[in-house]
Formats: structure tokens, sequence, C-alpha cells
């Protein structure tokens, strides 16, 4: 979607090199793969707004790749990337690919006749899960356990924090009392169960502080965090979730 002062301006429809069979696996191994610069011509001449990254490099590089858009009325809808979250060393090693891919996103914006391009950042997954797709629901095993989501969600916020340019702080914050699970409680029980429960490690004066989280409920947790973090000096404390659950009454 694109906007124009801040009010909807239509929706911009943008193909990928995927659909021409260029992608990860195929460029620079499949003979038959078309050039990069041929991609773009065909989804120029198709009429499309804009295109998908594909493989970095795989279009064009830096400000040249900026000036292959523009001389086709292109714009960058994005890139896509996968990233092993839960695995903290390989993530530390694959954090080159996402400083790549933000680069471009960099080097070609000037160029570009509509919004700016965003990264579609993806998880590695496992090679089991990659070997029984859709599967894990099924059978935990295949899943990741509570210590793994722990990891994922550090990666992640580590990867978000490094695709907006700012400072992940994943010890800021710890835990001053044991709380029991906040599933099942109510409104009025989750914020008793959080009551100082958390304390911060550091000073966090004038600064914005974003809370990340998978899903919020009643916003309990979050609100407690942000008491804490405001008192610890924090200007303004945002929540980002995934996902909003509907808050069920309970006694």
């Amino acid at each position: 979607m694109s906007t124009q002062n801040g009010a909807p301006a239509g929706i911009a429809v943008a193909n990928a090199p995927v659909s021409y069979g260029a992608f990860e696996i195929t460029v620079g191994h499949d003979p038959n793969v078309p050039d990069g610069i041929s991609v773009l011509d065909q989804v120029a001449a198709a009429g499309y707004a804009g295109i998908d990254l594909g493989p970095v490099g795989y279009l064009g590089s830096g400000t040249r790749l900026g000036e292959l858009l523009a001389e086709r009325n292109l714009g960058l809808a994005g890139g896509y990337l996968e990233l092993p979250y839960a695995d903290h060393d390989a993530l530390g090693q694959a954090l080159g690919d996402l400083d790549a891919l933000l680069d471009t996103f960099d080097a070609v914006r000037s160029y570009l006749p509509g919004p700016p391009p965003r990264p579609t950042l993806a998880d590695a997954g496992s090679p089991q899960r990659r070997s029984q797709p859709g599967r894990s629901a099924g059978q935990p095993s295949l899943g990741l356990d509570a210590g793994a989501w722990r990891r994922f969600a550090e990666g992640l916020a580590r990867v978000v924090g490094r695709s907006l340019g700012v400072r992940h702080e994943p010890a800021g914050l710890r835990r001053a009392r044991a709380t029991a699970p906040q599933a099942g409680l109510g409104r009025r029980a989750r914020q008793a169960n959080l009551r100082g429960a958390f304390a911060c490690r550091r000073s966090f004066q004038g600064l914005h502080v974003a809370i990340v989280d998978d899903v919020m409920t009643t916003g309990a947790t979050a609100h407690t965090l942000a008491r804490v973090l405001k008192a610890a000096g924090a200007a303004r404390v945002s929540a980002w979730t995934v996902a909003r659950a509907p808050d069920v009454p309970r006694r």
C-alpha cells in the first residue's frame, strides 16, 4: 500500500524474480535461469509497479540497481531472507546477509517512485522441520522447546533492532521474583500477579523503549514493564506485538 501525505493512495502490485525461476537455489546454479536485466524488462513490460529483490546482486548492485529500476519506473517492494533466529551462533554468521540486504535498500531508495522497500524476514527453521513441513503442530518434537523459543525471541529482537537501526537490550530488564503463569488469569489477577515482578538493570533516561512480544491479551505485562521503564527514566515506551488475543472475562 502506498501513501501520499499520510493518506492511502492505492495498492502498488509488484512481481518477484522467483516467478521467473530465479531464487537462492537456482541463481548461479541453473543455466536456464534468465538474467536479472531480462527479468526487470519483463516485469516492467507486464505493467507491474515494482519488483522484489531476489538474491542480493541478481538484479544489480548499489546505485546501479537504482538506475535500472528508475529507467523502468519500477519500485522495489523489498527482499526475502531466511534467518536462524533460535541458533545464535548461526545467526551471528548470517547477519552479514541481512546487512547486504539493508545496504541495497539504502542504495536505491532515492531512485524509487513508490514506498521504501521492506525486508521479509523468515525463520530458517531446522533440517527436521523442513523435511516434514506442516507437521510440527502435531509432532511437538519437531518444534521448539521453551529454551529454543526464548532464543528465538532474542534472535528476532536482535534482527529487528538491526533492521531499524535501534539498540537491542536483552538484559535491560530482569525478573525480580517468580510469578504464576498468566494463562487462565483474568485482567485483575494478571495485574496482581505481575506487581513487583520486574526491575531494570540500567538507566533508560530519555530513551524511547520498545517492548517486543508475540501476543498481547490484557496488556498487563506490557503495562507493568512500561511502568518499570518509566521509573528508570524512559521518555516513551511502545509495545510491539505480532498478534492481539481477545480478552475473555475470567473469574
